[in-house]
């Protein structure tokens, strides 16, 4: 098993280290997306643990889904990052998509 580890400090680097190390498992580690992105298309990965840290972190989460659909993929995040996700998952608005037209903001108020 080959699993990517994106987003990790040295304490969970080292403790997932420890964990695979009796395991028949090679562990990647990168840092950035674009890293983590180059692994994936490199390396045939099974599983990727990816620690939330930023919005494009939620970008690779779906690259991931949309290409790679035999990956699994386990996601740990701090407070604010869980609590964006739930206000996005449940909260009501309307998206506008960039660039927003005056004339389209104009009918949302009309």
């Amino acid at each position: 098993m080959n699993i990517l580890a994106i987003n990790q400090n040295e304490f969970q680097s080292s403790e997932i280290e420890d964990m695979i190390q009796n395991l028949d498992s090679e562990i990647y580690f990168a840092k950035t997306i674009l890293d983590a992105i180059k692994i994936v298309e490199e390396i045939c990965i099974d599983t990727v643990l990816i620690n939330i840290t930023s919005i494009s972190d939620i970008g690779f989460i779906k690259y991931i889904n949309d290409n790679f659909d035999n990956i699994l993929v386990y996601v740990s995040s701090d407070k604010p990052f869980e609590e964006a996700i739930s206000i996005v998952r449940t909260g009501k608005y309307t998206l506008l998509h960039n660039p927003v037209m005056l004339r389209e903001l104009k009918k949302e108020f009309i």
